[in-house]
């Protein structure tokens, strides 16, 4: 039973994963005030929220817990600490937590949310490293296919070709 459950926590860490990469480069709501950042900052706390209690569940489902132990996690975990003291520091807090309404990409959330990216990442494992090799190159290529389509649009937006009908789409500086 142990071994189902941990099967089915991989699946949603992966899928977590995967639609994490392909969603990001592409995401964006029309219906917000911020398009872009916002967007793509809850899309993000909310893949990766359901892809961390997966991975917790897993954890608590090992008989040994097996975790990364890297220099760049430690160094990855100094930036986060300072980044933090800088936050409870700053004369807006709010702001330092979550972002400035134009500029949410430099608030802590967003470290802590990248920086727990990078964990699962890094501590995913189902299968042999011949397996673990097959998964970094399909998230790869999820990427670069998601990557390639905002190329695709960003072109069609340069030469005038505007596929989206939102009036702030029909502009040749947008893009997602």
């Amino acid at each position: 039973e142990f071994e189902s459950r941990k099967s089915v926590f991989n699946s949603i860490i992966k899928w977590c994963i995967y639609i994490f990469v392909a969603l990001m480069p592409l995401w964006f709501l029309p219906y917000t005030a911020n398009i872009l950042d916002f967007n793509k900052q809850v899309l993000m706390i909310v893949i990766l929220t359901i892809a961390l209690i997966a991975w917790v569940g897993k954890l608590l489902t090992q008989e040994k817990i097996e975790l990364y132990k890297g220099l760049i996690v430690l160094l990855l975990l100094f930036f986060i600490v300072v980044y933090v003291v800088s936050s409870i520091l700053s004369v807006r807090f709010y702001n330092s937590l979550m972002g400035l309404d134009n500029h949410l990409s430099r608030a802590l959330i967003n470290v802590i949310y990248f920086f727990i990216f990078f964990l699962l990442l890094v501590n995913y494992r189902e299968g042999g490293e011949e397996k673990r090799n097959t998964e970094i190159f399909k998230i790869l290529t999820i990427l670069l296919s998601s990557s390639v389509i905002v190329g695709i649009i960003g072109l069609l937006q340069i030469f005038g070709k505007f596929i989206f009908p939102w009036d702030f789409a029909k502009l040749t500086a947008f893009n997602t």
